[in-house]
């Protein structure tokens, strides 16, 4: 499977004192699972709350391959229930008066599939060479404004409401998880994962230039870099997944 697709992942703490994003991914017999997190709440909070709630989905990814493979999208909504579970475990272990929050997107690909679960404000965008076929509806106040014709999607990064979400995942609920079956991604085509450190400030044109690149890990990490710059001394961690099939 993994060698009908190319992989690159970047991580960067920007300007906070700790990265509260993770991510990663696994490759099993049928297909492949990324996941990217972004957590909230300040301190370790964000950090517990991202990483442990990625290890879960990672952790069920390997232990229930036939389930993902079969009922692909059944079992990515109940991965985030189990990761909930696990995030209020590791919340009791670490002994904090509340539950931090975290975003979470991820996808399930194979030859024949592509399955997309999210909450929050973490993209998925689905490369194409004539553009961004398909990207995930933000889970934020902002998104509703874009909706509601009040503001344009030009708008989104700067505005000052961006980054305030209407769902997210702590250890307290099961949130209800965005799900979507896609077309499979074609030869030629990509999926990016982001938080939102990344896409407030790459542009589509450089996404969609990741494409053709020839050295997918250096030019990924450049455009990371070129997010921490330009959002200068307020730099939030900057994280991206991409799978680019051959």
């Amino acid at each position: 499977m993994n060698r009908q697709f190319e992989y690159a992942d970047v991580t960067d703490i920007g300007s906070r004192e700790e990265n509260q994003d993770f991510h990663d991914h696994v490759f099993t017999a049928d297909g492949a699972l990324l996941v990217l997190a972004d957590g909230m709440g300040g301190h370790h909070g964000g950090a517990l709350a991202s990483r442990s709630f990625v290890q879960s989905i990672l952790k069920q990814a390997t232990a229930q391959q036939h389930d993902l493979a079969k009922h692909p999208a059944q079992t990515l909504k109940r991965f985030f229930a189990a990761g909930v579970e696990e995030l209020a475990h590791a919340v009791r272990e670490e002994q904090l008066p509340q539950s931090p929050h975290t975003t979470c997107v991820m996808a399930w690909i194979t030859n024949n599939t592509l399955v997309c679960a999210h909450i929050g404000d973490s993209r998925l965008y689905v490369l194409a060479p004539q553009g961004i076929l398909w990207q995930t509806r933000d889970h934020s106040i902002v998104h509703l404004l874009v909706e509601q014709g009040e503001i344009s999607p030009y708008e989104v990064a700067k505005h000052p409401d961006q980054g305030r979400l209407y769902k997210s995942i702590s250890g307290n609920k099961v949130p209800e998880p965005s799900i979507e079956v896609l077309d499979p991604l074609e030869t030629g085509h990509a999926l990016l994962l982001c938080s939102d450190g990344f896409w407030e400030y790459v542009g589509a044109d450089e996404m969609l230039f990741l494409l053709s690149s020839v050295d997918l890990n250096a030019d990924l990490a450049a455009l990371a870099k070129q997010a921490v710059n330009r959002a200068g001394d307020d730099s939030d961690n900057v994280t991206a997944q991409i799978l680019r099939k051959r």
